[in-house]
């Protein structure tokens, strides 16, 4: 395999371990302990498709976020503060978002790809915890 074929699928592979982590790490922060008590084969099922799970998470993220504020500042659906917030917020996050993983795939410092890497596991955390949150209050 070429070398450098090699760095650069750890480089990704090490990103994806960062969304699953941060993944964990929210699903951990809005259940607490009992986040992973497994009681049947369903559960064990569930932990299997974690990596999974988390980079749909990742994906849907910036729409979690933006009706996270919105319900915390109590805008009504269907309002046009809620459409246009959910349009250009989402946009906006998306933006960010390809724009920073497209100058984390172009560092070679080990401190910038480190500081990616911890960007990763923060914007997982955080979107994770906003989807939990407006899943159990609706």
């Amino acid at each position: 395999m070429n070398p450098h074929f090699k760095h650069k699928l750890w480089k990704w592979i090490g990103l994806w371990g960062m969304l699953v982590i941060g993944y964990l790490a929210g699903i951990m922060a809005f259940f607490g302990a009992r986040a992973f008590r497994i009681t049947s084969f369903a559960d064990v099922l569930g932990i299997a498709i974690f990596p999974l799970l988390a980079l749909a998470t990742a994906v849907i993220g910036p729409l979690s976020i933006v009706c996270f504020a919105l319900y915390l500042f109590r805008v009504q659906g269907g309002t046009p503060v809620a459409v246009c917030s959910l349009t250009l917020g989402t946009l906006l996050i998306y933006g960010a978002l390809i724009w920073c993983v497209r100058l984390w795939a172009k560092a070679e410092s080990p401190l910038a790809r480190w500081l990616g890497r911890i960007g990763a596991l923060c914007y997982s955390t955080l979107s994770t915890y906003c989807l939990l949150y407006i899943v159990s209050h609706m």
